[in-house]
């Protein structure tokens, strides 16, 4: 359960995730949930999008 002080924050600082908001993500090349500590350090992100805008080309590292 998050603190009352994360979820006043998410109210005003608008923290949640729905459609039609921008978002920061990276994806990966694998799923890191799947990955074992010693294989996370080796992962790949293949995009990352900052505010909804693409910042890192496919392939950079």
């Amino acid at each position: 359960m998050a603190s009352p002080v994360v979820a006043a924050q998410n109210r005003t600082c608008g923290w949640a995730l729905t459609p039609g908001r921008l978002a920061d993500l990276t994806v990966w090349d694998q799923d890191p949930a799947q990955c074992t500590g010693d294989a996370l350090r080796d992962l790949r992100r293949t995009h990352t999008f900052v505010g909804g805008l693409l910042v890192t080309p496919t392939g950079t590292r």
